[in-house]
């Protein structure tokens, strides 16, 4: 009988993990979610920049964590307004044509669409986290009053 009992409980655990595999590949396998030109209300994520218009964004995982890119058309002011608003934003960074910010844009719709590249040499960078875990980032472009937002997890 106690053979039977660990037999069945070594079935569960292994049936378990071999479930949680499956799940966790499948969810990787996932084609992100575009949102293009939506209002802040219209995203189902907290987080990102508030006050701004135009919104893209990008959505690797639907589900309550995740990577995100997300990108909108805001002020400086509005930008700098939602960065003191949240506590986690540190290390502020001033980007000029010396120290560049190079944005690698996530709003690709598939691996044949040419990727635009973005070069930030006037505005601010602010982050969060750390490059080897969970954190993000966020962009000001003074030039075009675009601001970016992504995390990575």
């Amino acid at each position: 009988m106690k053979k039977l009992k660990s037999g069945f409980v070594l079935g569960v655990i292994l049936l378990s993990s071999l479930l949680v595999y499956f799940v966790k590949v499948n969810i990787a396998w996932m084609d992100p979610v575009i949102m293009e030109h939506v209002t802040c209300e219209q995203i189902p994520r907290s987080g990102i920049p508030q006050g701004g218009t135009d919104y893209s964004c990008c959505f690797y995982r639907m589900m309550p964590r995740g990577p995100v890119y997300c990108e909108c058309t805001m002020t400086e002011k509005s930008f700098n307004d939602w960065v003191s608003s949240e506590s986690r934003w540190k290390n502020r960074t001033d980007l000029t044509e010396e120290n560049p910010e190079h944005i690698h844009d996530s709003l690709q719709h598939d691996s044949l669409q040419k990727r635009r590249d973005i070069i930030v040499s006037d505005g601010i960078r602010f982050q969060y986290g750390d490059e080897g875990g969970h954190g993000g980032y966020t962009v000001f472009d003074r030039s075009t009053n675009r601001a970016y937002y992504w995390t990575y997890y």
